[in-house]
């Protein structure tokens, strides 16, 4: 941060206790004034009021003052400024929206509770750098693909020993009668052309989860 430099932080969330978190760690650790609101409408008045230099944005706002969530207010504060920076925050698990926080250009993602610490530390990166690398969802998006995509690897190896399985007791046990035979195999033709339909699913979910492990490891949502 540049010394002497005031920085202007407008901190959008609709539960008290994280909003008085924010704001003192803030005030309290960094050259900073904030302002707060606990809605997407009002956040968009103080956004044209003060012109922030940063935005800390819960996701999903719950007020009954406005029925705006973070990304409509995102949305308004990019026509307003659009290379304003942006740390989102949820209680929730925010790698679910990757593709929206690319799109948005967001700088960080902070997941509450908070890490003071953290929190701190990313809030002063993204002011001096544009971005920051400190996001705790990132870390664990890193470590949780893999083990995902090895748990699909073992349930489509689960599937295909279950029809291979299918296909050997209708060998070793031939149907003798023609009527139910034919009922054996119309059933095993479901079944195979459902076990095609699932494997065909599982890959398409691997080949996700392989783009997403690429993705985080280069960063590339963030920059």
């Amino acid at each position: 941060m540049t010394e002497g430099q005031r920085y202007k932080i407008l901190i959008v969330e609709d539960e008290e206790v994280p909003r008085e978190i924010a704001k003192k760690a803030l005030t309290l650790h960094l050259n900073v004034e904030t302002f707060e609101t606990d809605n997407g409408k009002e956040a968009v008045e103080l956004f044209k009021q003060h012109q922030p230099d940063l935005v800390v944005q819960d996701i999903i706002l719950k007020s009954p003052k406005s029925s705006m969530n973070g990304w409509d207010c995102i949305e308004e504060y990019r026509k307003l400024n659009n290379k304003i920076k942006v740390i989102v925050t949820s209680a929730y698990d925010v790698g679910y929206d990757l593709k929206l926080i690319k799109q948005n250009n967001i700088s960080d993602i902070i997941q509450k509770p908070f890490d003071i610490e953290k929190f701190v530390a990313s809030v002063k990166k993204v002011l001096e750098e544009g971005f920051s690398y400190s996001s705790t969802v990132t870390g664990s998006l890193t470590e949780i693909a893999p083990q995902v995509r090895d748990q699909i690897h073992k349930v489509s190896s689960q599937l295909i020993n279950l029809k291979q399985k299918c296909e050997f007791y209708l060998i070793v046990h031939p149907v003798e009668n023609v009527f139910d035979k034919n009922l054996f195999d119309n059933d095993l033709k479901s079944q195979k052309e459902a076990f095609k339909e699932a494997l065909g699913i599982l890959k398409d979910c691997m080949d996700e989860i392989d783009i997403a492990i690429k993705e985080v490891d280069n960063f590339k949502y963030l920059k």
